[in-house]
């Protein structure tokens, strides 16, 4: 299957003092706990940043929670929250993926959220959710699969979340990701480093040079 669990796709976005000066300035009354109360213990808080442009001027509630009515880019747009965080907003233009939703995600110390599966939010379903770590502990725990992934600071994730996943906070310190919901396009397949898209790339161009030769003009050689 054209897809993976987990996979580092940059490690170079810097934490810059204007960043964390602005995600410090955000009131606590700004963070929404997570609505699915069902699925963690402690506090999980979202604070939206892009989405449905219908809800631009609307509850933060529906900003942050209601992705799931379209898939097309043109209905998404940037919220005026996100103009606090300019650095982000460059890194987010530089991604060569279409973007729908763009969010800060809090969980607290002592929080858990429980194994869950987000289906069809995988690239080999035509979508993907990607983690930029702003701010974590060592001793959170992000299991995928099976497989625990640590995502250090300053590095974008891609993470299959149609997989089971959980996430343990057993750290002191607040675990902040921009969590970043886009369309699978060959940019971001590339990106993975799939042996199986690389070998289909491959065996697409070799049949596109060998339909090329076959269909090409004969050209005339003239001699003076």
């Amino acid at each position: 299957m054209l897809d993976r669990k987990a996979y580092q796709l940059r490690t170079d976005f810097k934490i810059t003092p204007s960043i964390l000066t602005a995600l410090h300035a955000l009131p606590e009354s700004v963070w929404l706990s997570h609505v699915n109360q069902a699925c963690y213990l402690g506090q999980w808080q979202v604070y939206p940043l892009r989405g449905l442009d219908k809800y631009s001027r609307q509850s933060p509630i529906l900003q942050a929670f209601s992705l799931e009515e379209s898939v097309l880019v043109d209905d998404f747009s940037d919220y005026s929250t996100l103009m606090a965080f300019p650095d982000l907003t460059t890194f987010i233009a530089q991604l060569s993926c279409p973007v729908l939703s763009v969010r800060l995600m809090r969980l607290r110390p002592g929080a858990t959220i429980a194994p869950h599966r987000d289906h069809g939010l995988c690239i080999s379903q035509g979508q993907a959710r990607l983690h930029l770590c702003l701010q974590t502990d060592p001793h959170v725990d992000f299991i995928v699969a099976g497989e625990s992934i640590h995502m250090a600071e300053g590095e974008l994730w891609y993470l299959n979340a149609d997989k089971e996943h959980a996430v343990y906070h057993r750290g002191s310190i607040d675990r902040i990701h921009v969590v970043i919901d886009c369309v699978a396009n060959d940019w971001l397949r590339n990106m993975l480093d799939l042996p199986e898209y690389r070998e289909l790339t491959n065996r697409s161009l070799r049949t596109k040079v060998q339909f090329d030769r076959k269909t090409a003009p004969e050209m005339e050689i003239s001699t003076y």
